[in-house]
């Protein structure tokens, strides 16, 4: 993984698109002008067009602990400024006096007008704080600086830090480094000094503001034996390593293009070649970002995959060779935790994709538009809420925080993630989640297509089954049969309460004469008419324990089934007739395992769907 991350900086770099070593990105609020004699003349406060602190290219600074230690020339108020909360003057004035003695001590020497007026300001800010005008300049931002927000200084209408002379001397002091003794780097292979204090990582979910740690040595039981109090001298990786993937992570991170939320798990992936094409197009398939991608560009990226041909995306051509990698980090107090980290040849992990979609590949209602569901709108269906936010871009359904998401969810969503990305069987506890959400849901539409879907995946791939994407009015399975039932004296019950068979006319009922396919209202369809359906009373039962209510919802059904006109009853009739004929009545099972439930639900999905079928391919012929 570090490997992989430092060989991305190293490219990064070439390119000039990520600071150099001992350089980083970062925000600054304000720059302290100073005059030749290093008084402080003016406070200038920097904002972006969004009113963002400003990022600037600024010297690296050192991960702080507990104690005191001033990052050079970019620091917060206390250390450059001596201000801070009352209750807390005593270690302000410590963290003003250390950043004083670092920059005198690195500047003083340093043949620069620049480097010679902050050597100054330190000098003589004691005296200078108390003069009228200078507490005019810092009443004016004082108690913005105090909370926190980054200082640099400014001279002659330039950035002290971005003086050539003074950048030469930043860069030799930081070769010199803060590491110890020279090791083998496990990273890249080469002696050098190995790292105390690996760089903060940022931008992950959940983790501190500062940023957390992905490496660090800071108790005697993490170290081997023999490298006691050298804090990762048994796994030393050098500075400069430290430095390349620590640098090419937070960049990652800050890239939104390279960055996704699911659950607690902030996720980021890049590949070696065509990095923007193929992170657009892994994005896309796997966690739901539409950008540019229309549903036949997905289906003509999806055709190519199946046959092996070439993948051109927005003019670039993506090697199936390409590698790619997808890192999943999650919050774990001041550090971070590795939930996954998957690496292997684009080809390879779309190929996986394609083939995941291909199994989820359902009949599905006339009014669904989408052609494939990606990872992430799975994630959500086991949910029952949105899992992803990035700032104001993802809502939150039904108000639903994602704090609020069960970390068990987290980890059920990498393993997900996993299995589809390395062709692997899906987690089983995916699947049981799935049928428990579906068994108990409340939700108008009992069984989505998604859901549906997922189970019929879950079958092929973990059970070796063939399960159909419509109808099979030619399977035996006595699950799959039962779910079948249950759809049709659904159908029944709402057709009876259905107004269209009022009694009219001296007491007849009218038939319409459509009594192959459903025509009633949509109310009616999904039951909201009733107070309380079949589906509402008996269908987990049906799913669980179906030789318990199987007479019980028999007989409902011919209670229903007599208020329907004849003509109706009989097309009823024949289509229960042609289900239970496959049933042994006498092997009705007591109870039916997660397996068999699942065959149920899908029996029970593709009937209705069935129910609609007819009448959509009338109603588009009369378009034509």
């Amino acid at each position: 993984m570090l490997e992989a991350l430092v060989a991305r900086y190293e490219d990064e770099c070439r390119n000039g698109k990520v600071p150099k070593e001992g350089w980083e990105k970062s925000r600054v609020s304000f720059a302290l002008v100073l005059s030749s004699e290093g008084k402080l003349l003016e406070i200038l406060p920097l904002r972006d067009e969004n009113k963002h602190p400003q990022i600037l290219e600024v010297p690296l600074g050192e991960v702080k602990t507990v104690n005191v230690l001033s990052h050079f020339l970019c620091e917060t108020a206390p250390y450059f400024l001596g201000i801070g909360e009352k209750e807390k003057m005593q270690r302000v004035q410590e963290c003003f006096e250390v950043a004083a003695s670092r920059h005198m001590t690195i500047l003083k020497d340093v043949e620069s007008d620049a480097a010679q007026a902050v050597v100054k300001f330190f000098q003589t800010w004691e005296e200078q704080r108390d003069i009228p005008q200078t507490k005019r300049i810092l009443s004016l931002f004082a108690e913005e600086m105090m909370s926190g927000g980054r200082l640099v200084f400014r001279y002659d209408g330039r950035y002290v830090h971005e003086d050539p002379v003074i950048r030469d001397a930043w860069e030799k002091i930081y070769r010199q480094g803060n590491g110890k003794g020279k090791r083998r780097c496990l990273v890249t292979g080469e002696m050098s000094p190995y790292a105390v204090k690996h760089m903060k990582i940022q931008g992950v979910k959940g983790a501190q503001s500062s940023g957390g740690v992905l490496v660090s040595f800071n108790e005697s039981a993490d170290e081997s034996y023999g490298h006691d109090g050298e804090k990762g001298g048994n796994a030393p990786v050098s500075e400069r390593a430290a430095f390349a993937y620590g640098t090419a992570l937070n960049m990652l991170l800050a890239d939104r293009r390279h960055k996704k939320i699911i659950a607690d798990t902030t996720v980021v992936y890049w590949a070696s070649k065509a990095n923007e094409a193929a992170q657009d197009v892994f994005c896309i398939m796997c966690l739901d970002e539409a950008g540019n991608m229309t549903d036949a560009s997905l289906n003509d990226i999806m055709q190519k995959v199946k046959n092996g041909n070439a993948i051109d995306y927005c003019g670039v051509n993506i090697p199936y060779e390409n590698p790619f990698y997808i890192l999943g980090i999650s919050p774990n107090d001041a550090r971070l935790s590795v939930r996954f980290f998957l690496q292997g040849s684009f080809g390879d992990f779309i190929k996986n994709v394609a083939l995941h979609m291909e199994h989820m590949e359902i009949v599905r209602p006339h009014w669904e538009k989408r052609s494939y569901i990606s990872i992430l709108q799975l994630v959500e269906e086991l949910a029952g809420s949105k899992v992803t936010r990035e700032n104001s871009l993802s809502q939150p359904r039904n108000n639903k925080k994602i704090d609020d998401v069960p970390k068990a969810l987290a980890s059920l969503a990498s393993s997900l993630l996993n299995a589809v990305i390395k062709g692997n069987g899906y987690p089983t506890t995916a699947f049981d989640r799935m049928i428990h959400r579906i068994r108990f849901s409340k939700r108008k539409m009992k069984v989505s297509w998604q859901c549906a879907g997922f189970l019929k995946a879950y079958l092929i791939r973990n059970k070796g089954r063939m399960v159909a994407v419509a109808l099979d009015e030619n399977s035996t399975d006595i699950a799959y049969l039962l779910g079948r039932w249950f759809a049709v004296l659904e159908w029944i019950q709402e057709s009876a309460s259905s107004s269209r068979w009022a009694e009219k006319d001296g007491g007849e009922s009218k038939d319409d004469g459509n009594d192959d396919y459903d025509d009633d209202d949509d109310k009616d369809k999904d039951g909201s008419a009733l107070n309380a359906t079949i589906r509402d009373r008996f269908f987990d039962a049906m799913c669980g324990t179906p030789a318990r209510v199987f007479p019980t919802v028999a007989r409902l059904s011919m209670h229903h089934l007599k208020k329907l006109p004849k003509g109706r009853q009989v097309k009823f009739e024949k289509r229960i007739i042609s289900i239970l004929e496959k049933v042994d009545m006498d092997g009705i099972p007591a109870m039916f395992n997660k397996e068999e439930q699942s065959m149920f639900i899908l029996g029970y999905y593709h009937q209705r769907q069935k129910r609609y079928e007819k009448k959509e391919g009338n109603a588009n012929e009369e378009n034509n």
